[in-house]
């Protein structure tokens, strides 16, 4: 079991946009301390309107909203410490892992995707399954899978039409910078080191690839969290999904098309967190 040479009490924040690895990194550190979170955002006008429409509409709270509400009330807004880990992926690999991850869900809402794919709309009988997304995209691969081997050109070209490609590529000014008041892009990241520390006050945080091997992240997190060892493995890995063959078809269709790759190489982000090397690989 890891050990800290502190006393832990400092919470933990894994801030992040999602898809870059963070659940991973998680697991890793939720029993080693007594507070640590995993969310998507700190916004705290974001996370008043998203509070307000929800009270207003007679619904409960969800609890990553409410822990959001308590660290930005407690911690990014107050002096209490905080460290913060912020993983970062490549921008346009990130937003294939999470299209697929919410497969299902578009498959089962768009009529114009389900038309396209030849797929029934009895499908969408699987949203009345208590089942997570991972689930419901193994269960609708095995029911339609050889459509989608079929349909590669179709599942590309809708999300090259429909997907919300900015997510990565605004999340910092959008998101982390609102927040945090730290302004990455101004302040610069280490690409040869594939890491950065940054602070601001009572926050202190992390940045680094998540295409960095383990080895170099538990080294990172070592000292980052004052931690004589953590062990990192692997979560939600696209080659043990299902769809693993139909994903490595898509990805290549996809890069075949450098007009639309351009976009993410020459991005104020790849630029700032990657440099050359998305260019050269």
């Amino acid at each position: 079991m890891p050990s800290a040479k502190d006393d832990r009490s400092t919470p933990v924040i894994i801030y992040q946009m999602g898809k870059v690895g963070s659940t991973s990194i998680y697991k890793s550190l939720k029993n080693e301390f007594p507070e640590v979170y995993q969310i998507h955002s700190l916004h705290p006008k974001k996370l008043a309107k998203t509070t307000r429409i929800l009270r207003q509409n007679g619904l409960g709270i969800p609890k990553h909203v409410r822990q959001s509400n308590h660290l930005v009330s407690n911690f990014i807004s107050g002096k209490n410490p905080v460290k913060i880990i912020t993983p970062i992926r490549a921008p346009l690999a990130r937003n294939v892992s999470a299209f697929f991850q919410e497969l299902s869900s578009e498959i089962i809402l768009q009529d114009r995707l389900r038309d396209r794919l030849n797929i029934s709309s009895l499908i969408r009988l699987s949203t009345l399954l208590p089942l997570p997304n991972e689930m419901k995209n193994a269960l609708i691969y095995k029911l339609i899978g050889g459509k989608l081997h079929s349909k590669i050109d179709v599942l590309v070209d809708y999300f090259k039409s429909h997907y919300r490609h900015r997510i990565p590529l605004d999340w910092f000014q959008a998101e982390f910078k609102e927040s945090l008041h730290i302004d990455i892009f101004k302040k610069g990241f280490d690409i040869e080191k594939r890491y950065q520390r940054y602070s601001r006050g009572n926050i202190e945080v992390l940045i680094f690839q998540s295409e960095m091997s383990n080895g170099e992240k538990e080294n990172i997190l070592k000292d980052f969290l004052d931690l004589e060892n953590i062990t990192i493995k692997n979560e939600h890995t696209s080659a043990s999904k299902d769809y693993s063959d139909v994903l490595q078809a898509f990805k290549e269709k996809l890069e075949a098309d450098t007009d639309f790759c351009s976009q993410f190489l020459h991005s104020n982000y790849v630029s700032t967190f990657y440099g050359n090397l998305l260019m050269e690989q």
